[in-house]
């Protein structure tokens, strides 16, 4: 197994740079892999007592991470996820694993608390949006409406003692683009404790999960550029992840308009203000769900949000205005030195 020197560069405006610690002079030494899914790349990076040991935990995460995909990948016409939208509207309930109950779960209690900010049924407003930005020219008013009428997070039923879901909306579409990679870092994170490794560093795409303390270091140094991104600062993480949301940097203009790829759930269109989220939690699916959400809310309520219902959460929200990058840290965790 390939032993390097890892580094892991997040694909986003507030791009930060992993640095590891240097191997142990002993029998735990780094091992890494990369497996492709859900869309992105994912990078393990663990210690452990044997390449016999890191080769088993690694494969247990990969299988994981494909079963996921299996699930709750809108794109696999016969996964969970798809087979549920398909039924929406003829008042089916499908029964759901606990994998895509977890997930659904988490995004309902967020769509409640964002009124709708952060909405897993918007499919059909992504589609459509994808196509009007490819095409160059707002979708029409009807097929705006008509993608609207089959959105709505409250059109999402739960039901928790036979843990099953359904839609009440015909052509409702649910899309967890926003919620199950962070989900799917915290499931490697589980696979790889149960496979006795305790120290690791899971990379989805650009989102991280941290799992204990590198040897011979205070935890894992990530460098988090600024608003300027030659403009960096260390921060040391130990358990916890990091998700980053928005679009600060590509954008599509339409009539003299810009528009982001992120879409408004209230508007179906996309945002017409450029922004870039990076929040850090105690688990990934939070983070990454947050992220997703920030990206919509105004700071206010965004500050709201985390105050109310995410204390040990912190966020860094960059805006592109008129005048130049405008730099917003809310949250009271204790990683908010990381964003000053």
């Amino acid at each position: 197994m390939n032993r390097r020197r890892f580094t892991a560069l997040l694909g986003s405006a507030t791009a930060a740079r992993l640095t590891v610690a240097a191997p142990p002079d002993g029998d735990w030494e780094r091992y890494e892999r990369v497996h492709p899914t859900m869309g992105t790349q994912f990078r393990f990076l663990a210690y452990a007592p044997s390449p016999e040991t890191a080769k088993t935990a690694f494969d247990a995460a990969a299988r994981r991470l494909d079963g996921l995909n299996a699930a709750l990948s809108d794109y696999v016409s016969t996964s969970e996820i798809s087979r549920l939208s398909a039924a929406s509207g003829r008042g089916d309930w499908r029964l759901l694993s606990s994998d895509a109950w977890r997930v659904l779960t988490c995004a309902q209690k967020l769509a409640k608390e964002t009124k709708g900010g952060f909405d897993v049924t918007v499919g059909p407003l992504t589609l459509l949006w994808r196509h009007s930005r490819r095409q160059g020219r707002l979708p029409t008013a009807n097929r705006l409406e008509e993608a609207l009428a089959a959105t709505g997070h409250a059109h999402l039923q739960l039901d928790p003692e036979r843990q099953r879901a359904r839609g009440q909306r015909p052509n409702m579409r649910i899309d967890l683009g926003g919620i199950a990679k962070g989900y799917a870092l915290d499931t490697v994170a589980e696979t790889l404790r149960h496979h006795g490794i305790t120290t690791a560093l899971i990379d989805g795409g650009g989102d991280l999960r941290m799992l204990g303390t590198p040897p011979h270091a205070a935890g894992w140094r990530v460098q988090i550029a600024d608003l300027d991104p030659s403009d960096t600062r260390t921060h040391v993480f130990t358990d916890g992840a990091m998700a980053t949301s928005g679009d600060l940097y590509q954008s599509v203009e339409i009539d003299g308009r810009r528009y982001s790829h992120l879409i408004d759930p209230q508007t179906g269109l996309g945002l017409t203000f450029r922004r870039t989220v990076t929040v850090i939690a105690a688990d990934g699916m939070t983070a990454d769900a947050l992220a997703s959400a920030l990206s919509v809310l105004s700071p206010a309520r965004s500050s709201a949000l985390l105050q109310t219902h995410y204390p040990d959460a912190v966020a860094q929200i960059l805006t592109q205005t008129p005048t130049g990058l405008e730099k917003v840290v809310l949250g009271r965790g204790k990683h908010r030195a990381a964003f000053h």
